[in-house]
């Protein structure tokens, strides 16, 4: 949920990667709450058109896993659909739960590893779009 995204997930992503800091005007004058933190690109919730990348991060009592996937990744993902809410605009889901977890591994990263495959995950997302 967005709470504990705001309250743990941002903190704890800011911890494995010092390097992340929370957007402001400051840093991007055009901002406007349209994503979460910065590491000389953009994360936020599955609205495609508006990031490059994303970070999941699953928590059970006894560990922490973590995904990183491009936007296109998501967007060519069986599992994605893009209507989560009636009504809604350039906002999805990616349907991952216990039965498909494991077709998502490739994605998935050790915590002390999240910078790096960010930024290959970041590279993917620009070829992509150079190709378009």
């Amino acid at each position: 949920p967005r709470g504990f995204g705001d309250k743990w997930a941002f903190g704890h992503l800011m911890q494995l990667v010092p390097n992340f800091e929370m957007p402001s005007k400051k840093i991007d004058p055009d901002y406007s709450n349209e994503y979460d933190l910065v590491l000389n690109m953009n994360f936020q919730q599955i609205k495609i058109p508006y990031a490059d990348v994303f970070i999941w991060i699953a928590v059970w009592r006894d560990t922490i896993k973590y995904w990183v996937l491009s936007a296109d990744d998501i967007r060519t993902n069986k599992y994605y659909s893009n209507k989560q809410h009636r009504g809604n605009l350039d906002e999805g889901q990616l349907h991952l739960n216990q039965d498909n977890i494991n077709e998502f591994s490739k994605y998935e990263v050790k915590s002390t590893n999240i910078k790096n495959a960010l930024i290959r995950a970041y590279k993917r997302q620009k070829e992509i779009k150079q190709d378009d």
